[in-house]
């Protein structure tokens, strides 16, 4: 008999939901294992409380047939890949400036600058990056979106169907906004939705017109992102016959 068992961690910050495929092997040599999606779900996630995440175990089994002949049946890579739907949410602290053309900012609680976002965000996209560019009427927030993980983006469309022949490029790289808001307010962005990226980078432009008071202010810049990720890995088998 052999069995099959991948350990499969949720180190984000949200549910993992999705299939697994066990791959590359011959079905008539690994008789009674299956290459049909297994399903993956993992609500226990990464929190400050849980720093570790959540975690499952896929198991398989099924029993070794070589052809008659064959000692040894060598080469075979078994790949565990899984597609799954998932969601970036982040807080990037930014400075409003609603009149940046003012002479006298020594009353101002911080100055309207770009933003650098140091690390990831507990999932394979993050907000890597806000330009800030403040204007009589409005503020212009240029937010870069990257693909920080080793997979593959996906429509969430297709993480059902992940391994189907159509799912090709123009089905990859697709990220969905959900939601932006400064502070509470919703902002509007210009960008199409969802975002392409475009080796592994997108971006989006959004802009506040609702602006409070005359001086600078400290505020958050709230995002929602969701996605579909494909991901796999893979490890070397040899089969001897015992007999």
């Amino acid at each position: 008999p052999v069995e099959l068992a991948v350990e499969i961690w949720n180190r984000g910050a949200a549910p993992l939901h999705g299939d697994l495929y066990f791959l590359g092997f011959d079905e008539d040599i690994f008789s009674g294992m299956s290459k049909r999606p297994m399903r993956i779900s993992i609500d226990d996630h990464k929190t400050k409380y849980n720093p570790e995440g959540g975690y499952d175990i896929v198991r398989q089994s099924g029993r070794i047939f070589l052809p008659e002949g064959i000692d040894v049946f060598r080469n075979t890579k078994i790949v565990a890949q899984a597609c799954y739907s998932y969601e970036t949410l982040t807080d990037v602290p930014v400075c409003i400036d609603p009149e940046p053309n003012k002479r006298d900012f020594s009353s101002d609680a911080c100055r309207s600058q770009d933003v650098s976002v140091a690390g990831g965000q507990a999932a394979p996209v993050a907000v890597t990056n806000v330009d800030v560019e403040a204007t009589p009427q409005k503020t212009i927030l240029r937010i870069t979106l990257k693909n920080v993980g080793t997979g593959t983006v996906l429509d969430q469309s297709v993480v059902d169907d992940c391994l189907d022949s159509d799912v090709t490029f123009p089905l990859t790289d697709w990220v969905d906004i959900e939601e932006v808001k400064l502070g509470l307010d919703p902002l509007q962005c210009e960008t199409p939705n969802p975002v392409k990226l475009v080796n592994g980078v997108g971006r989006l432009s959004c802009f506040a017109d609702n602006l409070r008071g005359t001086t600078a202010y400290a505020t958050t810049l709230n995002i929602r992102l969701t996605y579909g990720y494909m991901e796999s890995i893979q490890t070397p088998v040899e089969v001897r016959s015992t007999i």
